[in-house]
């Protein structure tokens, strides 16, 4: 079966403080500015050879994407050879041998990817809404051979607009929701819009790719074991300290639990999870540390990150002990878990 090549993880022995300039890179695009929610995701796509420049130095990440293009970054994904002879001549009558979306489009056909927009033509110019993104990237996971099945939830009816869905899409659009591959794009009166009809940007397909591959889908480990300070993950204890005023009582709780839970979908590991006026401090002891917990002391690093508001977050090993806080709110807390998962496992989005 057909399974996504999701990540060749370099493991660290040491994991420290990360400077913010290893994030300020753009790559090749002077078109990508830093802090944005799709520069990780655009240089992701670029640096898998699913995505090209639309130039040598640009990304053009708020252009709309087109329906040839999406299948062309389908297709790199699913590792085709669209030059291939079979995939020579299309079925549709606006798609004419010879053009650089000819292979693409024809293997997206052949292959139950995508389909025309009626009348033997396949539309290869217009803008891809955001459903038929999705619709496209399901049955992208289908041929993969990923497990797409429905298992309830209810992200999906979250959306304030969900009814506008097209009967078509409904399937793609919920498997994407619940699998937290979907967000909104604002709310409106207190509920999350999806937009369904919305045009799809570069940078969004960017975004929706990334998540789509790097997200535990498919039943596998896309990170496998990896050692901090080099302990095995699998010795660790997740210890979780007291609640920040500004949220209420047991959130630093949901965060450990949060945290533990990725690294179970990430790495097939469940850590035990313990407050840590529960769990008393044992010397040599190994632990993950969440929040402000009676176990450290002062003086631990901030790591500052372009593109947020309070970027005094920490991660690092100090001793046996791996610290993700932040001297102020839950907000920080959070995310010096989300950046550790991602700067280091280098995946975005684990599942329920």
């Amino acid at each position: 079966m057909k399974r996504i090549a999701v990540l060749a993880l370099v493991l660290c022995t040491l994991i420290c403080a990360v400077p913010t300039a290893a994030f300020a890179k753009k790559g090749p695009f002077k078109d990508l500015e830093d802090g944005k929610w799709y520069v990780e995701s655009a240089l992701y796509c670029y640096e898998k050879g699913y995505m090209a420049g639309t130039s040598d130095d640009t990304f053009s990440p708020n252009v709309e994407m087109s329906r040839a293009m999406v299948v062309t970054v389908f297709a790199a994904i699913a590792g085709a050879d669209t030059s291939a002879q079979e995939y020579s001549h299309s079925p549709f009558g606006d798609v004419p041998d010879g053009k650089w979306y000819t292979g693409p489009v024809t293997w997206a056909a052949k292959n139950g990817v995508a389909s025309g927009t009626g009348e033997g033509v396949f539309s290869p110019n217009v803008t891809v809404t955001r459903e038929q993104f999705v619709q496209m990237l399901y049955k992208l996971m289908l041929f993969l051979g990923v497990d797409v099945e429905y298992r309830g939830g209810k992200a999906y009816d979250a959306f304030c607009d969900a009814d506008g869905v097209s009967k078509w899409a409904v399937t793609s659009l919920r498997w994407a929701a619940e699998n937290g591959l979907i967000g909104g794009v604002g709310s409106r009166e207190g509920m999350p819009v999806l937009n369904p009809k919305g045009k799809l940007t570069r940078g969004q397909a960017a975004v929706f790719v990334r998540s789509a591959l790097l997200k535990n889908l498919g039943g596998e480990y896309p990170v496998g074991r990896i050692t901090l300070g080099g302990t095995d993950i699998s010795e660790f204890t997740v210890v979780y300290g007291s609640d920040f005023a500004d949220k209420p009582r047991e959130s630093m709780r949901e965060s450990a639990e949060f945290f533990a839970r990725a690294i179970k979908n990430a790495c097939g590991v469940e850590l035990p999870i313990y407050k840590d006026s529960e769990l008393p401090a044992v010397s040599g002891a190994h632990e993950i540390l969440i929040g402000i917990t009676n176990r450290e002391d002062a003086g631990f690093r901030g790591v500052g990150r372009s593109g947020f508001t309070n970027p005094a977050y920490i991660y690092e090993m100090r001793g046996n002990y791996l610290v993700l806080t932040c001297p102020e709110n839950r907000t920080g807390a959070a995310m010096a878990i989300s950046r550790f998962l991602e700067d280091v496992c280098g995946v975005t989005y684990y599942g329920n």
